[in-house]
């Protein structure tokens, strides 16, 4: 019974330690979102509020119509005519951020384009990968 134990134990500690190192690799492959910053390696990219959740958003949707981010909760305090002079603004900052201080290797940014059967609704799309990270716990156990 003790030796069931101890096999036991070693087999889930074995578990453990193995997802913990691969998440070590996961982290040197991939660009993560964790709250409000976006992660590659010991690069840091900090995020305003409003970014971190128009960014959360096409994670979730990676297709969007402008006016669907408009009725992001983070944007309901905002008058109609200042969210249409700001929300346009902000993501093209997001998109220069992207251009800018994101490893050239991801191609990550954020495309404009009208959609196909309407050509006055403007569809905004991210291009590249961006995985929520929620903690290596979470990893670690596939929670």
């Amino acid at each position: 019974m003790v030796y069931l134990i101890l096999l036991l134990g070693f087999i889930s500690s074995f578990y453990i330690f193995s997802r913990a190192y691969n998440l070590r690799k996961f982290k040197l492959k991939s660009i993560l979102k964790q709250a409000n910053y976006i992660t590659y390696k010991n690069f840091i990219l900090p995020l305003d509020y409003e970014e971190s959740e128009v960014i959360d958003f096409l994670i979730l949707k990676k297709k969007v119509t402008l006016s669907a981010i408009f009725e992001l909760p983070c944007f309901n305090e905002y008058s109609d005519s200042y969210k249409k002079i700001y929300i346009p603004k902000l993501i093209k900052e997001l998109n220069e951020k992207f251009n800018l201080q994101v490893p050239k290797k991801f191609k990550l940014s954020l495309e404009k384009n009208k959609n196909k059967v309407d050509k006055r609704i403007l569809e905004i799309s991210l291009k590249g990968e961006i995985i929520p990270y929620k903690g290596w716990i979470s990893y670690v156990f596939k929670l």
